[in-house]
């Protein structure tokens, strides 16, 4: 979806995004001018959230004053909604998790690659040895004998 039509329809659902504003700043522990030296923006524009004495709230000042309540305005599939910090967080660490996960795989099979192919190796040097010793053996008997 194109920017300019995704901003005319953010106009449209700013109606909602005020009321689910309000209602975070409600429950929100911090008070008007904690929140608003936060946000940057004036107490009285997060007053006038609170209360719901808007109709819609500036795109830049829904992403600050959204951060300061711990949600983060989200886009996608021609909705903008606000998702909490923490399970975006929980999402990337599961992300990262997986990755490191992969990559620690792939070094272990490495690693088993590698110590398959020095088995191997050993295995070739004990026998070429064993067949040095018969040899050795065989000739000390040989010397023995004379």
């Amino acid at each position: 979806m194109q920017y300019t039509q995704l901003y005319s329809k953010f106009g449209d659902m700013n109606k909602d995004l005020v009321k689910k504003i309000s209602i975070l700043l409600q429950e929100s522990p911090l008070s008007d001018s904690e929140i608003a030296l936060k946000a940057e923006v004036s107490r009285e524009m997060v007053y006038k959230w609170r209360n719901r004495k808007v109709k819609a709230i500036r795109k830049s000042n829904l992403h600050l004053v959204s951060k300061v309540l711990g949600y983060k305005v989200v886009c996608m599939d021609n909705t903008i909604d606000l998702v909490p910090l923490e399970s975006i967080l929980k999402q990337e660490n599961a992300e990262l998790s997986q990755t490191m996960t992969e990559q620690i795989i792939k070094t272990q099979n490495s690693q088993i690659q590698d110590l398959l192919t020095d088995k191997a190796y050993l295995k070739e040097t004990i026998s070429s040895l064993k067949d040095e010793n018969i040899d050795l053996k065989t000739r000390l008997q040989q010397i023995s004998k004379n």
